[in-house]
């Protein structure tokens, strides 16, 4: 159990809280959660402070399992079970571990034979624009047809506009490492980058090389091409959930660090076709 504003409540009670009722650190929660892409374990901690006596909680991020993922336990004795815990699917990555006194490392390498690449293959050439998703974009382009920036993440005077990168490393890592904490990509969720053909002048806002914005909406069958990250090995992260502290009057996020991706890529001809 952890505490929200004044409410007890458990993670499988969170889904059915009312919107009006989440404090931000709720909401980013259900994202989180949703879809079974990441699970979320509390661990309650002491205050820092004994004069305190309301709980302290430090939630465990890792991802959800699949069938045949290895766990790696990390070698940090006094932390709360999964502190910087590795897992990773072993028909895709090999695991080697080493030691330097008291300290472990773990390395994960991707397999030869895994099928995958370190990154689409693609390059720069000026003909192409690439915008890297997480995997409910790619599901919205494929329900509906269109690509659309929800405007979550833009900045301000980025209003009506889809924004893509003439870098197609830029566009992998927008949807694998700078992607929020709750957009990673996780093994039950991959991620993706699109490739499109550079629009005509009429439908560009603006070029600042690399970045190229586009008036939205834009028609998916415009895609070219789609290509997949699919993590083989994923370190967990955390973070912690404090008390009200007088400025803030709900429970609230504190430090942390969130899970980290390492990802190979293939075409994903499957996600291509229905666009055909």
């Amino acid at each position: 159990m952890w505490y929200a504003r004044t409410a007890k409540l458990s993670f499988e009670e969170l889904d059915s809280m009312p919107e009006v009722e989440l404090s931000p650190l709720e909401t980013a929660l259900r994202e989180l959660m949703k879809g079974r892409r990441w699970r979320v374990r509390p661990y309650r901690r002491t205050s820092d402070y004994d004069y305190d006596p309301r709980p302290k909680y430090t939630l465990d991020i890792s991802p959800h399992p699949v069938p045949g993922m290895i766990e790696v336990p990390g070698d940090h004795p006094g932390y709360w079970p999964g502190y910087w815990t590795n897992y990773y699917r072993p028909e895709l990555a090999e695991h080697e571990r080493t030691r330097n006194g008291t300290l472990t490392f773990d390395k994960f390498h991707l397999r030869p034979d895994s099928g995958l690449t370190t990154n689409t293959g693609e390059e720069e050439t000026g003909e192409f624009i690439y915008r890297g998703l997480h995997a409910d974009e790619l599901d919205a382009i494929l329900r509906t047809g269109r690509i659309e920036s929800d405007g979550s993440y833009n900045l301000a005077g980025q209003e009506g506009v889809t924004c893509f990168s003439l870098d197609p490393r830029q566009a992998e890592h927008y949807a694998t490492g700078f992607a929020p904490f709750h957009a990673k990509p996780s093994f039950t969720h991959p991620a993706y980058v699109i490739k499109m053909r550079m629009p005509p002048p009429e439908r560009i806002r603006k070029i600042n090389a690399p970045e190229v914005e586009v008036y939205s909406p834009i028609d998916a069958s415009d895609i070219v091409d789609i290509y997949r990250a699919k993590p083989y090995a994923i370190q967990s992260g955390f973070t912690d959930v404090n008390p009200p502290n007088g400025t803030i009057d709900y429970y609230y996020s504190g430090s942390g660090s969130h899970p980290t991706s390492r990802v190979g890529w293939e075409r994903a001809e499957d996600k291509i076709d229905p666009l055909l």
